[in-house]
């Protein structure tokens, strides 16, 4: 307990003795500004050292380039045209294609078809891939994005109704591609039962 009592007492006076050596303190702003006076009337730019004198009232003669003696054929640097800068690469521009696969009216059955699923699968630059969108919430119509192709990529993408029958659309994307493709009704050429 003394430690303790003995390591507070020297803190607090230190502190006490901190506080009495603190004193005021001045910027003296006077003795800053007549310093830089004194200075800007010292300096000179020293005109009188410049060894040139030029004259600008009195015209300057003009300087010609030789001619060569007669006889003599004037050599001319080979003249070049500047070449173009190079093109710069551009990104082909993307597209985002919208499938719309609706139901459609079986006559035979008599009644509507809803779609099941559709199936997407990409080639792009190379690479394959392959995703199915199932309608679980029985929709309508079902849409479905294909999103960033480029042109010269394919897509094909098969869409299946209740009863099996399918369409398959395989493209090749070109500036003619649409942004919305309606798929209504299946390929009847293409009737079969489920995978």
């Amino acid at each position: 307990m003394n430690v303790r009592k003995s390591l507070f007492a020297i803190i607090l006076t230190l502190a006490m003795a901190g506080a009495g050596l603190a004193q005021e303190y001045e910027l003296g702003w006077d003795q800053i500004n007549s310093a830089t006076a004194a200075q800007a009337e010292a300096y000179t730019l020293n005109w009188e050292d410049v060894s040139t004198h030029v004259e600008l009232a009195e015209p300057q003669p003009e300087v010609m380039p030789e001619m060569p003696e007669q006889g003599e054929v004037a050599m001319m640097a080979p003249f070049r045209q500047p070449r173009p800068a190079p093109p710069t690469p551009r990104a082909l521009p993307t597209q985002n294609i919208q499938f719309s696969a609706s139901q459609y009216y079986d006559a035979y059955a008599q009644r509507y078809l809803r779609v099941t699923r559709v199936e997407v699968e990409t080639f792009r630059m190379g690479s394959y891939t392959s995703e199915t969108f199932e309608n679980r919430g029985a929709w309508n119509t079902f849409p479905v994005y294909v999103k960033n192709l480029q042109q010269g990529e394919r897509y094909r993408v098969r869409i299946v109704w209740d009863n099996g029958t399918n369409r398959t659309l395989d493209k090749t994307v070109d500036s003619y591609t649409p942004h919305t493709i309606y798929v209504d009704q299946p390929d009847y050429l293409a009737y079969s039962a489920d995978w």
